[in-house]
């Protein structure tokens, strides 16, 4: 004969049942079985329906709130890549003017030779010496009857661009060019824009 012998549980193993409570009374419906599926199954369609709508509806909106902040954001980057080429075109299309407006002024002989000799001559730091200045035969023309300090000659060379002056010195040589002074400006204007 089999003997059986109860086991305690230990609390921690052990499960709690509940049961649903039926409904007190259920009323038979009067349709006929087909029509009463049909009828669930139209409900039940109609609120899958509209439930997939409300969470394609919610999804819809929250793309389009994405796509939204992601246009913001691409509007505020572009907003200042434009600020920045902006700054540095209007540097460039000023110098592009100062060049076209400077090439006139040089080709009509318009551009204070005297005072660009003697600003390099200053800027040599020779106080006195022997000095080559060397020009444009142009240049060297204008200034016929100008005179500079002692030992400073004038030599006309026709490599050497209208407006610019070259000056050999004994510590070496000083060259002012027109073009190389609008792209220092250009640099200096760049660099600031940066900062």
């Amino acid at each position: 004969m089999l003997r059986l012998r109860s086991i305690p549980i230990p609390a921690s193993h052990r499960v709690k049942i509940q049961t649903a409570t039926l409904p007190v009374a259920a009323t038979p419906s009067q349709l006929p079985f087909d029509r009463l599926v049909r009828q669930t199954g139209e409900a039940l369609h109609e609120e899958l329906h509209n439930s997939a709508r409300d969470r394609a509806h919610s999804q819809a909106v929250r793309r389009a709130c994405g796509a939204l902040e992601q246009a913001g954001a691409d509007l505020v980057t572009a907003r200042e890549t434009a600020e920045g080429a902006l700054a540095a075109d209007a540097v460039h299309l000023a110098v592009e003017i100062a060049r076209q407006l400077l090439r006139i002024e040089i080709s009509e002989q318009n551009y204070g030779l005297e005072e660009i000799v003697r600003s390099t001559l200053a800027a040599s730091e020779i106080k006195r010496g022997r000095c080559v200045v060397r020009l444009h035969p142009d240049d060297v023309a204008a200034l016929e009857g100008v005179t500079f300090r002692d030992e400073t000659e004038i030599a006309a060379d026709p490599e050497i661009a209208p407006g610019t002056v070259v000056l050999e010195t004994p510590k070496g040589l000083l060259v002012r060019e027109p073009e190389a002074v609008l792209e220092d400006i250009r640099e200096q204007l760049l660099q600031d824009i940066v900062q």
